[in-house]
């Protein structure tokens, strides 16, 4: 990268040309105002040819809305983190063709055309030279859980109190698991590639942490002025043969509660979108549709709008951040339980990762099914959405349903 910002709370570090300094403020502000000065066209193929890559953290929601302080952990990572990038390499895996992009930023003019052609021909020659990784051994110790068990189910019971005094109608509650770790963190996301394909998938390296995605949720997608949202809620797992795999997609597509859930956070989405959208062009699409991964069926519905006049990608983040399928309804109040109910901060899980173009254009990830490694441990986070009538053995079960990809990976069962 040319160019970095890194945030935590509100104190931001910008590197730059070797140099570095630190300034106060939210930290979404600053990546928009560095955006701001490397614009380029659309590419009419390319979705993206360079810009700001990076997550941004489920803390930060505390810079856009009027919540608790922070709690205490023994981990801690940077609560947003993104690196600027002039080039670009895209594989198109159906046309079998690699493409090499470059901006030539942080150059102007001339200079720009000049950078542009050498990086290509550097990072052609390094791509042409460089061989296949191998794959690396991996060793994890045994999970451990910041709830377990029994204080998980007292956590859903908790919830479900808040509810009946209509407090809320939902909140999306998580526990966390952390082991130990040795080995390559690229290759728990190889592995994930090859168990379980996803669309929303990243893996991101820095000094100090590194980030495994295997998000099948979009947050947030911008493109030529059209704003989309793809909530996830309602999972049901696969069947061990074909019969019972379709049964059990029948089931979750009519379940009255998996519906009724799914439908509370499209409302919340709408609202959302509405924040930032032209009167009357937020539509929702493809309500209810079922997508199938590996070892889940997931209800999910798209929620789409066309942008007022002047709002860009960021003005969209802070609108919707973080997504109300991670969170609950009312957004706020959700939050608030969440916070109380929860022992440790969710750091990256329930924030998003992705891109912000040059361009204008944007793709942004719900950070679930996300681990991350840091000073020789591994931390990912499972949750689910609490209701009315919801069983809190059977929510405690469906996050080590959700967390069983990580789980296989982890133990190497």
């Amino acid at each position: 990268p040319f160019a970095t910002v890194k945030a935590v709370a509100d104190e931001i570090e910008i590197v730059n040309n070797d140099s570095a300094k630190t300034i106060s403020g939210n930290p979404l502000q600053t990546v928009r105002e560095y955006l701001k000065l490397f614009r380029e066209n659309i590419h009419p193929v390319f979705p993206f040819c360079g810009g700001a890559v990076g997550y941004i953290g489920y803390e930060i929601s505390r810079l856009i809305e009027s919540l608790p302080p922070r709690k205490d952990d023994t981990v801690f990572v940077p609560d947003l983190y993104f690196n600027f990038y002039d080039t670009v390499l895209i594989i198109d895996n159906l046309d079998m063709k690699i493409y090499l992009v470059s901006t030539g930023f942080p150059k102007t003019a001339s200079a720009k055309n000049k950078r542009a052609r050498e990086r290509v021909a550097f990072f052609k020659e390094h791509i042409l030279n460089t061989r296949d990784i191998p794959s690396s051994y991996l060793e994890i110790g045994p999970l451990e859980s910041n709830f377990g068990k029994a204080g998980y189910i007292n956590a859903v019971k908790k919830i479900k109190t808040y509810i009946k005094k209509g407090d809320i109608y939902q909140a999306n509650i998580a526990q966390r698991f952390q082991a130990t770790f040795f080995g390559s963190p690229y290759e728990i996301y190889r592995r994930f590639g090859k168990l379980n394909p996803v669309p929303f998938g990243a893996f991101l390296k820095y000094p100090e942490l590194e980030v495994i995605s295997n998000s099948p949720e979009r947050f947030l997608s911008l493109r030529n002025g059209i704003i989309e949202t793809r909530p996830i809620k309602g999972t049901a797992p696969r069947g061990e043969n074909s019969t019972k795999d379709e049964a059990l997609k029948k089931t979750l597509m009519k379940s009255i509660k998996d519906r009724a859930e799914h439908v509370m956070i499209v409302d919340l989405e709408r609202n959302d979108l509405g924040k930032v959208c032209r009167y009357g062009t937020v539509k929702v699409n493809d309500l209810y549709s079922v997508e199938s991964y590996s070892n889940l069926h997931h209800l999910v519905s798209s929620v789409t709008g066309e942008l007022t006049k002047g709002v860009d990608a960021v003005e969209c983040i802070l609108s919707a951040f973080p997504g109300g399928s991670i969170t609950g309804a009312p957004k706020v109040r959700a939050m608030e339980v969440i916070y109380e109910t929860e022992p440790n901060p969710r750091w990256l899980y329930t924030g998003s990762i992705g891109y912000l173009g040059f361009d204008g254009s944007m793709d942004m990830n719900i950070a679930i099914r996300t681990a991350f490694v840091t000073k020789g441990k591994i931390y990912f986070s499972v949750g689910g959405g609490i209701v009315a009538d919801s069983d809190p053995e059977a929510e405690y079960n469906e996050t080590l349903l959700k967390g069983d990809v990580f789980r296989k990976i982890a133990t190497g069962s």
